[in-house]
């Protein structure tokens, strides 16, 4: 039981039956046609003649200092702004939003027929939480036998932002005193 000054909460940790989101089916053409919108809007408000006013603008500024600015390349970048309209009325883009409507039905079910408020993982499978819009949160939990950071990953249910960050603060001090201990 992890207390706060504000609830007390009860953990109690359920195994739940495997699940598929195929997120790839719509996470990647969603990015992909709501990048050049969202850039090219976000630098027309920056309303600053100094700073590309586009994502095309981006890539001549990118190729004007090469040495320095294409390190790793640009193929997405030039992808995303010679086949996208940057208006997100593709067909694709239509088909994808679909699929993240179903996805997110399929989501909203997890947690009511297994009646949870949190569901937790490894931060590894974190991509289609935040493609669907749950809230969601990483905490780090402790290092592989070569360093390297192990993260946990929570995810709430819509709109229960509150109940994923009262949680999740309570576990990150659990976590935190166990490591003092040692």
């Amino acid at each position: 039981m992890a207390k706060n000054k504000y609830r007390t909460y009860l953990v109690v940790c359920i195994d739940i039956p495997d699940f598929d989101l195929h997120v790839g089916e719509f996470l990647h053409p969603i990015t992909r046609y709501e990048f050049k919108f969202g850039i090219n809007n976000y630098l027309h408000s920056m309303n600053n003649p100094k700073i590309p006013q586009s994502l095309g603008e981006i890539i001549e500024h990118n190729k004007s200092r090469a040495d320095i600015a294409l390190k790793y390349g640009q193929d997405n970048l030039i992808d995303v702004n010679e086949n996208t309209s940057g208006t997100m009325c593709e067909p694709e883009y239509l088909v994808a939003l679909a699929k993240r409507g179903a996805a997110i039905s399929i989501f909203d079910a997890l947690f009511s027929n297994n009646k949870i408020d949190v569901f937790f993982m490894l931060a590894g499978n974190s991509g289609w939480a935040a493609a669907t819009g749950f809230p969601c949160m990483t905490i780090p939990i402790g290092k592989t036998s070569k360093g390297l950071p192990i993260g946990s990953y929570f995810v709430a249910r819509q709109y229960a932002e509150n109940t994923l960050f009262n949680l999740t603060y309570e576990i990150e001090k659990a976590i935190m005193s166990c490591q003092n201990i040692s």
